[in-house]
């Protein structure tokens, strides 16, 4: 006589087996999720710095004599309350709205301005101070 055996349902290495590859699964998608925020994050900072500086750039060449004089410049000696000094913190103003760790800094010199926006993004959860600097003539 020949004997049949016949399997019962699933053993307990295999429900072992399958529960920790669900597990597994699900980590790795909830880490997927939180790098693409992350990503998403950044990149909406990034564009939004690429909008206030092309900005400022705009109103610099709209006003290139009072650029070339330093009346737009954040940093030096220069203290005005000039249209342009009004101009250079309403923008540093919308810098700050946007990006609540975000400074801007001009420069002008001759034909060319430096501008600068600098904020403090997290990375692998750590505060670093990140620069975008851009150099553009009159």
């Amino acid at each position: 006589m020949t004997e049949h055996h016949h399997q019962q349902g699933i053993g307990l290495i295999e429900a072992m087996i399958a529960l920790a590859l669900l597990v597994f699964t699900a980590m790795a998608m909830g880490q997927l999720q939180t790098s693409n925020l992350v990503s998403a994050q950044a990149s909406s900072v990034h564009f939004a710095i690429d909008h206030l500086t092309a900005e400022i750039i705009s109103t610099l060449r709209a006003q290139p004599s009072d650029a070339r004089g330093g009346l737009f410049d954040t940093e030096g000696s220069v203290e005005s309350t000039t249209s342009a000094s009004a101009e250079v913190n309403a923008w540093n103003n919308r810098i700050a709205e946007t990006i609540p760790t975000g400074v801007g800094t001009i420069s002008c010199s001759n034909e060319l301005c430096d501008i600068s926006i600098s904020w403090i993004e997290e990375i692998d959860g750590s505060d670093h101070r990140q620069f975008y600097r851009t150099r553009t003539p009159l």
